[in-house]
């Protein structure tokens, strides 16, 4: 089955300025554009061991503030840190900034590194594990069906936080969510650390 959501990243420039590597494994990159007239920033970060992040950064200081990060390089932008922007006007500024490095030939579709999808009667499930860094993991749990659902486990311990689409209760995802994630362990695609239950990279069962 084709997967509907890839992971994607801008792929910047050796020439850019400001390119740094943080920490030892933690490569980031910078890309600049301009949209309705204002200078932005993307920041993304690579982190070992999963996907990293894209920070949205408003430069222009004579504009509002803008902060926004994409957690997990999907393409949506996850939260406004900082300034009076809602999550729509975001998301339009980053549309931009992705359309702006295709057009630049600055952007690559990188799939997930932490994925697990099983079909079941009733629809595929998948499980997506992001590692964002400082240590914090977040599961995203959707099933493609008649009657489709994406959930989210913020810090990824096995217990579903939010419905971010979809008709169906907590309790309900929350049930499904269980059993997946036994039959993804059985299949030897969890790993655990700590009290986190994570998915294992491609190719890296857990055994």
């Amino acid at each position: 089955m084709n997967r509907s959501i890839g992971f994607l990243l801008v792929v910047l420039s050796l020439t850019l300025v400001g390119c740094t590597t943080a920490r030892p494994q933690e490569v980031r990159h910078s890309f600049s554009f301009t949209f309705e007239g204002a200078q932005y920033d993307i920041v993304g970060t690579d982190l070992p061991g999963g996907n990293g992040a894209n920070m949205l950064v408003l430069r222009d200081e004579s504009q509002r503030a803008l902060r926004a990060v994409d957690l997990d390089q999907d393409g949506t932008i996850d939260s406004v840190l900082t300034g009076n922007w809602s999550l729509a006007e975001a998301e339009a500024v980053y549309a931009a900034g992705i359309a702006a490095a295709k057009a630049r030939g600055k952007y690559n579709v990188q799939p997930p590194v932490r994925y697990f999808e099983i079909e079941r009667p009733e629809g595929t499930y998948t499980i997506q594990t992001s590692l964002v860094g400082d240590g914090r993991a977040r599961n995203r749990f959707a099933l493609e069906a008649a009657r489709p659902f994406k959930a989210m486990d913020t810090d990824a311990d096995g217990v579903l936080d939010r419905i971010e689409a979809g008709n169906v209760s907590l309790q309900e995802a929350q049930r499904a969510y269980v059993v997946i994630l036994e039959e993804a362990e059985r299949l030897g695609r969890i790993e655990r650390d700590d009290w986190r239950v994570l998915v294992t990279a491609f190719g890296r069962p857990n055994t």
